[in-house]
């Protein structure tokens, strides 16, 4: 697989799966997502350590998913980033604290993110 540029998230029905930790969304939305695509995942570890999980995939013990943000900084190493051809959709909110000052730089991201197109 790894002259691949995309795959199949059930090709990896098989393997090992290296998770974040139940208290990151990520966690239940890997299970979910393979789940949609066709089946459960093998847990074999769950970290709250991202690099961690990096370095196991590094050792060969599983797969993982990752925010692409995290596969731009370890793109270069002993392992290959696989895309997949199916994905989910990663939702972000903003929270910020009621009747409590909010600097200008704050609102002007806010707006800006509200500008930009719903995909």
């Amino acid at each position: 697989m790894a002259y691949l540029e995309k795959v199949d998230l059930i090709e990896f029905k098989d393997d090992p799966f290296l998770l974040l930790s139940k208290e990151f969304t990520l966690n239940g939305r890997t299970i979910d997502f393979c789940i949609s695509e066709g089946f459960t995942p093998k847990i074999a570890y769950e970290s709250s350590q991202w690099d961690f999980i990096v370095g196991m995939v590094e050792k060969n013990l599983g797969v993982t998913l990752m925010p692409e943000l995290i596969c731009e900084r370890v793109k270069d190493g002993p392992y290959k980033v696989i895309s997949l051809t199916n994905t989910f959709p990663w939702m972000l909110g903003i929270i910020s604290a009621k009747n409590r000052y909010m600097p200008y730089v704050s609102k002007a991201f806010i707006s800006l993110v509200q500008d930009l197109p719903k995909v």
